[in-house]
């Protein structure tokens, strides 16, 4: 069954903004039951600035501006102590005022990491993998435009003939897992290997 973006589901008693967040959420469930991390939040908020009013001089009108937050979807504690944040996209659609928020984000925490992350389609790796989506750093991106380069004919034809696995990455691309919580990409290699 295709997964629906975008669409607002209940799980445990806690609603989410997508069927991709609330699938992220069961996997963080297994990650910690399994031991692989130590612990997450659920939709933690950063204040990125708090209201004001401007004081222009007296013929202009003074504009009252409201705050400004950033709520990601997680904020995971790995097992050595070490947090990020992670960022669901369903559709892998990133808009401008998210980039501009983890950029504020990242002004003002240098040390914890904001990712966004989307999961892939079956064809490219197999159920369930997620990867980088964040601009600059769009895995999904690459791994698309890499199948299709290599399968014109799957982009022609809306068929996906051939099944990558992750391990066929492996000729293309220099990635690794971040404690396996999702991939994300190094470097596009460029010895590569003729099919």
């Amino acid at each position: 069954m295709a997964r629906v973006f975008g669409k607002r589901c209940v799980c445990d008693g806690i609603t989410f903004a997508s069927e991709s967040e609330r699938d992220y959420y069961k996997f963080l469930i297994r990650m910690k039951a399994q031991g692989k991390i130590k612990d997450f939040e659920i939709q933690p908020n950063y204040p990125l600035q708090e209201e004001f009013t401007t004081e222009f001089e007296e013929r202009f009108d003074d504009i009252k501006i409201q705050s400004m937050s950033i709520t990601p979807d997680y904020l995971v504690t790995l097992n050595d102590g070490n947090k990020i944040l992670l960022d669901t996209k369903g559709a892998n659609l990133i808009s401008e005022a998210s980039q501009m928020r983890r950029k504020l984000f990242l002004y003002q925490n240098k040390n914890i990491p904001l990712f966004f992350i989307g999961i892939i389609p079956k064809y490219l790796g197999g159920d369930s993998i997620w990867v980088e989506v964040t601009q600059g750093k769009d895995f999904l991106a690459k791994l698309k435009n890499k199948y299709n380069t290599i399968y014109p004919e799957a982009k022609k034809s809306r068929s996906k003939p051939v099944q990558w696995k992750v391990k066929d990455w492996d000729e293309y691309f220099e990635y690794e897992s971040l404690d396996g919580l999702f991939y994300i990409w190094k470097k596009t290699k460029s010895n590569r290997k003729k099919k």
